[in-house]
């Protein structure tokens, strides 16, 4: 097996709140510079993180346990050729059906039919109690344009930590 050199450029574990997301996408911006990405890569890349914040945000499960202070742990590396972002939060157990269809459903999809459910989505988008309009996976995974992974580890008969992987490649060329 060979091993890929990774560099890690963002990393978070904490509680999350929209100033802490204030700060990471600033964080993110000047980190993501400093790579000298093309425009659309750090345009894609940005709209993907601003995606998967904002859904941790409005859907996480909040456990009030000593053991699980790190309600959110999110991570962004990179290697030769490929962005990876991390991020991990606790999900009821009862939802995690949903999403990981949600994202099956993505991952079965070319690029064209996910441009076409994105705007057929758009057209009769409506607002759910979280505020959002199920547009987030779509989004991510059109950005993307590689196959979204998931991780689950079940804590407990009401919750499991869920990590979200989404890879993009560095040039836009590999896209």
């Amino acid at each position: 097996m060979t091993q890929v050199e990774t560099n890690n450029i963002l990393e978070f574990h904490g509680a999350l709140t929209y100033p802490v997301i204030e700060d990471l996408l600033l964080a993110f911006t000047k980190k993501t510079k400093e790579l000298e990405l093309e425009f659309i890569i750090q345009k894609r890349l940005y709209s993907i993180m601003v995606e998967c914040l904002e859904n941790t945000l409005k859907y996480h499960f909040e456990i009030n346990h000593p053991l699980h202070h790190h309600q959110t742990e999110l991570s962004l590396s990179a290697n030769e050729d490929i962005l990876v972002l991390s991020i991990g939060n606790y999900v009821r157990n009862a939802e995690i059906s949903k999403l990981v269809t949600k994202i099956d459903a993505m991952n079965a999809l070319t690029l064209e039919e996910q441009n076409k459910l994105y705007r057929e989505s758009i057209a009769k988008a409506r607002i759910s109690d979280k505020g959002g309009a199920g547009l987030g996976i779509i989004e991510i995974a059109r950005n993307s344009r590689k196959q979204l992974k998931y991780f689950i580890h079940k804590e407990g008969i009401e919750f499991s930590f869920f990590i979200f992987e989404i890879s993009l490649a560095k040039y836009p060329s590999k896209n």
